[in-house]
């Protein structure tokens, strides 16, 4: 999706849209934000997908905080919420997701559905959502493997709300 944005939050943080350029500094949040991280490749096609918008909060010039968001269709998905582990408990997940909705309203999809999905046990990013209005609308049973694979697969929770 075709949208810039450059906005200054409080503390020094700044929010813009990433672009290819900034693949090496996405790859290496990813990496410390998720236990399973994607491919490099992965985020590589998401910056380059006319579909998608991917969100950085940068401090200085240390990318600290991602949103991935795509349309799929007539609505708009959460591909991916990343804060570095070091710059959580912030506010700055909070901030992108209200920022992509502004950005989401400003492309045009007001009035559509904004979905994600989230494992169970992300209490907090569930929290977060329902902060921002995201209610439940499935649940999908055993659908994220544990890395101990002695452990059940927890179910992943669909949830969803309309966009401003």
């Amino acid at each position: 999706m075709d949208y810039t944005v450059t906005e200054a939050l409080d503390q020094g943080y700044i929010v813009r849209a990433l672009h290819e350029a900034d693949l090496d500094a996405l790859w290496i949040l990813d990496n410390a934000a998720f236990t399973s991280p994607w491919a490099k490749s992965q985020l590589q096609e998401e910056l380059g997908n006319p579909q998608a918008l991917v969100l950085g909060i940068f401090l200085g010039e240390t990318l600290i905080a991602a949103l991935l968001l795509r349309q799929q269709a007539d609505e708009a998905w959460v591909f991916r919420v990343m804060v570095h582990p070091l710059h959580r408990k912030k506010g700055l997940g909070k901030q992108l997701m209200k920022i992509g909705l502004k950005a989401l309203s400003t492309l045009g999809f007001t009035g559509k559905m904004l979905r994600l999905e989230v494992a169970e046990n992300n209490v907090a990013a569930i929290e977060l959502y329902k902060i921002l209005g995201f209610a439940l609308t499935r649940r999908r049973e055993a659908y994220y493997p544990q890395q101990d694979p002695m452990l059940p697969a927890l179910a992943a929770i669909e949830m969803a709300r309309l966009i401003p």
